[in-house]
C-alpha cells in the first residue's frame, strides 16, 4: 500500500517506540477497491504524551482522539487500549474493519475483504445490538451501500427493518449527516430504495399523498434513473430534498413539508434556501407546449438564474410521467438558451448581485439588465472579468446607464429636468418625483 512519506515515518516512529500503529477503515477499503484512497484514519495504543514526543504538535480532541501536525498537515489519531481486535470490531461493518500496518501489511480479522469482493454490507458477527445502541448506524449502513454500490446482507437488512422506529429518538443532526451521504452518493437511487424497502422513509418523511404506498411508488419512479454526478454534494442534497418531498400539483403543501423537514433536521441556510427556491420554481413549468414559447422560457431562465442545473434535474425527475413531453421540450430549450454566450458569460461574471445593489442599481429588472450588459462587455473583452474591473466599469458608466431602458426612469428624468428648469422646488413636482421613484422600485422588484 502506498503511503505518503510523512505518514510512513510517523508509523515507523510509533513502532520503534514499542507501540502499535495501524491504518483502518475507508483508506484501506478504497485501496482494495482500486479507488484513489482519500480519508486516512490512524489508530494506536500509544498515549497522548507518547505521540507528542514524536510529532511537531498534538491537539487533544477528546479523551481518546488527538489531532497531530506532521509537516504542516493535520491527521486525526485515535487512541485505544491494548486490544486492537476489540477496537476494529467497534467499526460495526465488516468492510470497514480491514486494517494495515507496516509489519503485517493488510490484516483482515472479520472477513471484510471477502465482503468487498462480494459487494456486500453486513454487521460484524451479526451483532445487531449496535443498531439499538446507536440507531443512526441504520442509516450509516444504507449510505455505505449507496456510496459503494453494494447490497445489504439479508440478516442485516431484516435487523434494520425491525429497528427503524428507534430513529424517532435518534439525534437529528446525525440523521441529517447520513441522509446527506445517501443523497449525495454516486448511487442515491440505491439508498432511496433501501429507505423505502425497510420502512425508514415512512419514519422520516411526512405523508403527502393519500397513502404511503402511493407516495413510495411515486418516489421510486422519480429516483429510478436519477443521475447526480454532474452536481456538487450540496447541489445533490438540494435536488433530492425537492424530489423526495414535492407532491405533484400541490406546491403549498410541499413547501410546508419541506420547511418542517429542514427545520427538524437542522439544515444549514445555504441548502435550505436553494431547496425551497427550487421547489417554488417547479410551478414555472407551463401546462402545454403552446405556452412554452421562447419568450416564456426565457422568463423561466431569468427566474431560476443559477439554479438552472438543479431545476432541470428536479423537473426531469418529478415529471417522469405527467407533462413529460413539455418537461423534455423545456429542458432542451433552457439548455439552448444557456448555450448562448450572454447567459454563459453572465454565470461567469466576477461580480455579484449584492455588489450591484451596493453600487446603487435598483433591485429587480435593473439588476438583470446590468448583468446582461456586463456579460456583453466581458464577451468582447474577457480580461475585464475581474471584480475590480467590473465595479470600475459600473461606476464609470453610471447607474442610470443600466436602467435607461426603463420607461419609469425616463418619466422621472423628465420630472427632474422640469424641476431644474423652473429653479423652483415646487412641492407638487417633488411629490411627483417621489412617486415615480417608488414606481421605479416597484417595477424593478
Amino acid at each position: 500500500m502506498e503511503l505518503s512519506q510523512e505518514i510512513k515515518e510517523f508509523l515507523e516512529k510509533l513502532e520503534q517506540n514499542g507501540f502499535e500503529a495501524t491504518i483502518v477503515g475507508e483508506y484501506v477499503r478504497d485501496y482494495i477497491l482500486k479507488k484513489i484512497p482519500n480519508k486516512i484514519e490512524i489508530i494506536t495504543n500509544a498515549k497522548k504524551k507518547d505521540i507528542g514526543s514524536i510529532v511537531d504538535k498534538v491537539i487533544p480532541l477528546s479523551e481518546n482522539k488527538v489531532l497531530v501536525l506532521i509537516d504542516d498537515k493535520e491527521y486525526v489519531v485515535k487512541i485505544y487500549d491494548n486490544d486492537i481486535k476489540n477496537e476494529l470490531e467497534k467499526r460495526v461493518f465488516s468492510v470497514n474493519t480491514i486494517s494495515y500496518n507496516l509489519k503485517d501489511g493488510i490484516v483482515d480479522l472479520f472477513g471484510g475483504r471477502k465482503d468487498i469482493e462480494n459487494k456486500v454490507i453486513k454487521v460484524v458477527k451479526n451483532n445487531f445490538e449496535c443498531f439499538k445502541e446507536e440507531p443512526t448506524l441504520i442509516l450509516k449502513c444504507i449510505s455505505l451501500a449507496s456510496s459503494l454500490d453494494f447490497v445489504i446482507e439479508d440478516e442485516t437488512l431484516k435487523a434494520i427493518s425491525e429497528c427503524k422506529e428507534l430513529l424517532k429518538n435518534a439525534q437529528n443532526d446525525k440523521i441529517r449527516i447520513e441522509l446527506n451521504n445517501i443523497f449525495s452518493s454516486e448511487n442515491p437511487n440505491i439508498g432511496i430504495e433501501y429507505l423505502i424497502k425497510t420502512g425508514i422513509y415512512e419514519v422520516l418523511f411526512d405523508k403527502t399523498y393519500e397513502t404511503y404506498e402511493l407516495q413510495k411508488q411515486v418516489i421510486r419512479n422519480r429516483c429510478k434513473d436519477i443521475d447526480l454526478l454532474e452536481l456538487s454534494k450540496e447541489e445533490s442534497i438540494e435536488v433530492m430534498l425537492a424530489i423526495l418531498i414535492y407532491k405533484l400539483d400541490d406546491t403549498t403543501m410541499s413547501l410546508e413539508c419541506l420547511y418542517d423537514f429542514l427545520e427538524k433536521y437542522n439544515y444549514p441556510e445555504s441548502i435550505s434556501k436553494n431547496a425551497i427556491n427550487i421547489m417554488r420554481c417547479i410551478d414555472l413549468l407551463p401546462d402545454n407546449i403552446d405556452d412554452a414559447n421562447d419568450k416564456n422560457i426565457r422568463k423561466i431562465v431569468v427566474r431560476i438564474s443559477n439554479l438552472y442545473p438543479l431545476y432541470l434535474k428536479v423537473i426531469n425527475a418529478i415529471f417522469y410521467s405527467v407533462k413529460n413531453d413539455i418537461a423534455k421540450y423545456i429542458i432542451n430549450k433552457i439548455y439552448e438558451i444557456y448555450e448562448d454566450n450572454n447567459f454563459k458569460r453572465r454565470r461567469e461574471l466576477n461580480i455579484t448581485k449584492k455588489q450591484l445593489l451596493e453600487l446603487g442599481i435598483p433591485r429587480g429588472k435593473a439588476i438583470d439588465l446590468a448583468l446582461f450588459e456586463l456579460a456583453n462587455v466581458i464577451d468582447k473583452k474577457p480580461a475585464l472579468n475581474t471584480e475590480e474591473n467590473l465595479i470600475g466599469y459600473v461606476k464609470k458608466a453610471g447607474v442610470e446607464s443600466f436602467i435607461k431602458s426603463n420607461s419609469y426612469f425616463k418619466l422621472r428624468q423628465n420630472a427632474m429636468q422640469r424641476l431644474k428648469s423652473d429653479l423652483i422646488l415646487n412641492d407638487r413636482l417633488l411629490v411627483e418625483s417621489e412617486k415615480l421613484d417608488k414606481k421605479i422600485q416597484k417595477i424593478n422588484m
